[in-house]
């Protein structure tokens, strides 16, 4: 199981993001636990998708996101 902020990768889109949340959904007279996740790399605004926490796996990635990267070096950072 994943904790809220750790960062997942899905296994069959490659997709990565950053847990937000757990819910569960209804498969086969079964409830299964699911994970609400931030998808980091999305060409949405923001992305959220919610699936079942078995087809994510946990990822580690030495180069932060554009978003997390820092910005001392930008001219136009605040």
């Amino acid at each position: 199981m994943f904790n809220i902020g750790d960062r997942v990768r899905h296994k069959a889109t490659g997709e990565v993001g950053t847990v937000i949340g757990y819910g569960h959904q209804f498969v086969n007279d079964f409830y299964l636990t699911t994970i609400i996740v931030r998808l980091l790399n999305s060409t949405v605004t923001e992305s959220v998708v919610e699936d079942l926490y078995t087809e994510w796996l946990g990822w580690q990635n030495d180069t932060p996101p554009k978003a997390e990267r820092n910005l001392s070096n930008c001219l136009y950072a605040a």
